[in-house]
């Protein structure tokens, strides 16, 4: 019996590890959903520092990230050539024409050899969506994840974004799923 419960516990500590963990903070949903003929701009934030060491290519790394999970949503979203401040994107967004900007903030964003440090990635992200021609934030939402433990190595900060980030943006189109389960206006017509 009492092998069985070191099993158990060695067991239940290895799944937990398996795991990562995500806080997702957001606005209300827009009363107005995205335009899924539309266009997006993807300003690229400035790298994150972890300490005193710059986390170089963090900034472009969360844009390119970003940009994949809203071009699957969108006719066109693109990425700009170089760190802006918002009203610089707000600027270039409304001369190439687009319908959106996506504007992301790093706080956080730590990518550690976890499979032998034992120190787990982390992120922490705002990104507000903003209509180009009004200048209104749309939505917004700030993810907080840490990377699972027990990791076989790959895993990097980038990764933590791209499932909650998936759900966000379809919610700002009116698509169900995933665990949150949006649901479009439409659907309880």
């Amino acid at each position: 019996m009492k092998k069985q419960s070191w099993c158990l516990l060695i067991a239940t500590a290895l799944l937990a590890g398996c795991a990562s963990t995500y806080e997702v903070q957001r606005q209300p949903a827009p009363a107005v959903l995205l335009k899924r003929a539309g266009s997006a701009y993807v300003a690229v934030p400035p790298d994150c520092r972890f300490g005193e060491r710059p986390n170089a290519g963090s900034g472009l790394t969360a844009a390119q990230t970003i940009a994949g999970v809203f071009g699957k949503r969108l006719q066109r979203a693109e990425i700009g050539r170089e760190v802006e401040s918002f009203e610089q994107a707000r600027a270039s967004a409304g001369a190439g024409t687009y319908d959106y900007l996506i504007f992301p903030q790093l706080f956080q964003w730590e990518d550690h050899a976890t499979e032998w440090s034992g120190i787990r990635d982390k992120i922490n992200i705002k990104i507000q969506v903003v209509d180009v021609p009004s200048g209104q934030v749309l939505a917004a939402t700030t993810f907080t994840g840490k990377s699972k433990w027990a990791t076989l190595g790959g895993d990097h900060p980038q990764d933590l974004i791209v499932e909650p980030l998936g759900d966000f943006a379809d919610s700002l189109f009116g698509i169900e799923r995933g665990k949150n389960k949006f649901r479009s206006p439409a659907a309880g017509r």
